[in-house]
């Protein structure tokens, strides 16, 4: 009724539907579900985060546009399973989603009490949680779509096997496939353990720099074991003895055939060869 007039049945109707409307715009308008941030700091000790909100609000009723306040000590996503993780830097800057969780979780969170939300709030931003991986498309990623891969952009890759003082295999499986390491440098390095390298064919190739090998017995073979070995321990003092040998040999007389004193010479570089095929018996031939 307004005045002394009463409203019509279809007045009524629009009236109560404009009510509940506004009533859900309103409701609408506090509802906080996915939205996109940008990491302000990180606390890596208790994996929490402050972001800022990068979309802004308009008020409702005074239509004023509000920029989200800076939310802090927002817990971040971590991969995880069993104990087992993914750590990946995060870092000021960085995009992200911000989503909220539907009742009040202050009591889970910092205390892992399994009970009833302490108040009724609903999706509010004290109850919000990170995802880091968001990108804008300006800010896209160079992924080409055909492969898996894991580019660190500079950061140190870790591969962390140990847990509770056991160690865990890593294994890895190429099938037919080929498996490259490109590096300027690399350390393969088993205190206590023998490395086995086996395949249909192992090729080393130090370019121009020398190959090192190294140890208290090493093992050649094969099937048909065709190998050549430099050993400066035998070839360079030979070398170096010939040498000498041509460079300072004289003859005695001017007849045909006269001894030039290099016998003695010659039994030596023969000797010599001798005591250096048993100093290198460690190098073996296993057929």
């Amino acid at each position: 009724m307004i005045g002394n007039e009463y409203l019509t049945k279809d007045q009524e109707t629009n009236n109560i539907n404009n009510f509940v409307a506004t009533i859900k715009q309103q409701i609408f308008n506090h509802l906080k579900n996915f939205l996109p941030c940008k990491i302000v700091s990180v606390d890596k000790e208790h994996q929490t985060c402050d972001i800022e909100i990068q979309i802004k609000f308009k008020s409702f009723g005074t239509e004023k546009i509000i920029e989200y306040p800076q939310i802090t000590e927002v817990p971040f996503f971590i991969l995880q399973g069993g104990g087992a993780f993914i750590e990946l830097p995060i870092k000021e800057g960085d995009f992200a989603f911000f989503g909220t969780f539907s009742v009040d979780i202050s009591k889970w969170w910092v205390e892992e009490i399994f009970e009833e939300p302490p108040t009724i709030r609903r999706h509010d931003l004290s109850d919000g949680f990170v995802i880091i991986g968001l990108n804008t498309k300006n800010g896209a990623l160079p992924i080409t779509n055909d492969r898996v891969a894991i580019v660190s952009n500079g950061y140190n890759i870790e591969i962390d096997s140990k847990k509770d003082g056991q160690d865990g295999d890593i294994t890895f499986d190429s099938g037919q496939g080929t498996t490259s390491f490109t590096t300027k440098g690399y350390t393969i390095d088993s205190a206590t353990e023998k490395i086995e390298i086996s395949g249909m064919g192992i090729d080393i190739d130090s370019g121009a720099s020398p190959l090192n090998l190294s140890g208290a017995t090493i093992n050649v073979g094969g099937d048909s074991a065709n190998f050549t070995l430099i050993l400066s321990d035998i070839f360079i003092p030979l070398l170096n003895t010939i040498l000498v040998l041509i460079s300072t040999h004289t003859h005695t007389t001017t007849s045909p055939g006269a001894d030039t004193g290099t016998s003695a010479t010659l039994s030596s570089i023969g000797t010599m060869i001798t005591q250096n095929a048993v100093s290198t018996s460690s190098v073996k031939t296993k057929q």
